[in-house]
């Protein structure tokens, strides 16, 4: 079976079934897509069911891609790989692409819940950066996010788990922080946004844009 043929096979496995998102389709496609070519290379019978095989695991993977949302840093790893390839089809996806993203799937850092005492990158769900991005980040995190977070501890009862930050390099992914979409529970991202532009927060010196980002909040670094 050739890489095409398999690579259609599971695009019409995944074409009926409904996922949560693009995101989602595309990444459990590239998923199936390794572990048939890896039984098929094993078995060749497989071959000729390739597409009912996909579809009778489609539903496996997606409550473990499920599972890694909440828990594990490469989802949003693999969310802005997806969306700087800027390809919405799986059949436009190279050998290269589906590799890349079976590896970033296979990746099991976990993600750090937010914490107002310390950082850690891992609270962005950024992997793989240098000491000088590593130490800005930090930095961002003490000047910034700590003192949103604390705004809303004292005078609205939040706690640190209340913070969400969904990404930190999904615009700018060769500088991590540069750009954070959060959200922090129970509390309206208008009124967050409303509060920075008060200088509420006492962050507002550091910040170059503010916008509402769906239910979330976008903040642009100076």
């Amino acid at each position: 079976m050739t890489s095409s043929s398999l690579q259609k096979s599971i695009y019409r496995a995944t074409a009926s079934y409904s996922f949560s998102d693009n995101y989602d389709r595309l990444i459990i496609s590239c998923v199936l897509y390794t572990f048939l070519s890896s039984i098929i290379a094993n078995d060749s019978s497989y071959a000729s069911s390739a597409m009912s095989t996909a579809q009778s695991y489609i539903s496996t993977y997606v409550s473990k891609l499920n599972v890694i949302k909440t828990t594990k840093i490469s989802y949003s790893v693999m969310k802005t790989y997806i969306d700087k390839l800027n390809i919405s089809s799986f059949l436009g996806y190279s050998r290269d692409n589906i590799s890349d993203i079976q590896s970033m799937y296979e990746d099991t850092t976990e993600i750090v819940p937010f914490s107002s005492q310390y950082f850690s990158q891992y609270m962005y769900k950024v992997s793989n950066i240098s000491t000088t991005l590593y130490e800005r980040l930090s930095n961002i995190h003490k000047l910034i996010m700590v003192p949103i977070l604390r705004y809303y501890i004292d005078n609205y009862g939040a706690v640190d788990s209340d913070m969400d930050v969904y990404s930190a390099d999904s615009a700018y992914t060769d500088n991590p922080g540069k750009e954070i979409i959060f959200s922090i529970n129970n509390i309206n991202a208008g009124t967050i946004a409303s509060d920075i532009a008060a200088n509420k927060q006492g962050i507002k010196r550091y910040i170059y844009k503010t916008m509402l980002y769906d239910e979330y909040i976008k903040i642009t670094i100076k």
